[in-house]
């Protein structure tokens, strides 16, 4: 199943988006977990995953420090929920 596809992709980081619980990623059978950015409205939720994975992706290609990552992919995700739809006009 998809822990067997996880554990025998030494190369892969596995990421749970888990809304206001944070996220949680697997990578060479190390998990991490990063709480969600605090916010002080939420205004729509729409995007926000992307907005988290954006910023995700944007940090660990940068460094290559998951934590690092994690951290700026709630950031990212958190500046999502301030306004209605996927982005900003």
């Amino acid at each position: 199943g998809s822990e067997m596809c996880i554990r025998d992709s030494p190369n892969t980081v596995f990421i749970v988006t888990l809304g206001e619980n944070g996220s949680t990623a697997f990578s060479k059978g190390t998990a991490y977990h990063c709480a969600a950015a605090e916010v002080s409205e939420v205004t729509d939720t729409t995007g926000c995953g992307d907005s988290y994975q954006a910023g995700f992706i944007a940090s660990y290609l940068a460094d290559g420090n998951i934590e690092t990552a994690m951290s700026k992919g709630s950031q990212t995700a958190a500046q999502t929920l301030s306004f209605i739809g996927g982005f900003r006009y």
